[in-house]
């Protein structure tokens, strides 16, 4: 394809996202999206009360789970269900598919789950069951792919956000607008 190169040197003197978000990280990895993520609440909260009440073969048997790797394991999956504290939050799975998933922020249930830029995501008042659907979000982030092998596509996402959600063969970096309790 033809090029001009006329104006390159200025591009070149251009931000890169980097330089203005510097607090970024690829997105979430879960190691085990039919186990880790789900289309409803309900239905992630199902999985997480059986999950729990299996013993590990059992449940790597009845979820068609792959063997465990040192990224991931069902005992390690399970221990986090039961001692992290975390909850059911909604994740941006695909380019506008919203999903839900288990998070703690600890690494377990999710394989990679980048707590140090996913915090930035998460809704104080996410607990709140019942204003789940019609609160604010807190925070907006950039989520962009860094080395594409198709065209660029950047997206805004106000939740937790999964490696995959800008393209299906690239991986999705995560750039927080606000950094809570950070200041300077």
């Amino acid at each position: 394809m033809p090029r001009d190169n006329t104006l390159a040197e200025e591009y070149e003197r251009g931000w890169s996202l980097p330089e203005i978000f510097p607090l970024n990280s690829v997105g979430i990895v879960t190691a085990r999206d039919s186990l880790t993520i789900q289309k409803t609440r309900e239905a992630m909260e199902a999985v997480v009360s059986d999950f729990l009440s299996q013993g590990p073969e059992d449940a790597r048997r009845n979820y068609g789970l792959r063997k465990d790797s040192g990224d991931w394991s069902v005992p390690r999956a399970q221990e986090d269900l039961r001692e992290s504290g975390g909850r059911v939050v909604q994740v941006l799975y695909r380019p506008f598919d919203v999903r839900w998933t288990w998070y703690s922020g600890s690494k377990g249930f999710i394989c990679r789950p980048r707590f140090d830029v996913m915090r930035h995501m998460l809704c104080e008042r996410e607990r709140e069951r019942e204003r789940e659907r019609e609160r604010e979000r807190e925070n907006l982030a950039l989520v962009s792919t860094r080395q594409c092998q198709r065209d660029w596509h950047p997206l805004a996402a106000s939740i937790i956000v999964g490696h995959h959600a800008v393209e299906s063969v690239d991986i999705s970096s995560v750039f927080p607008l606000y950094l809570k309790g950070i200041s300077g």
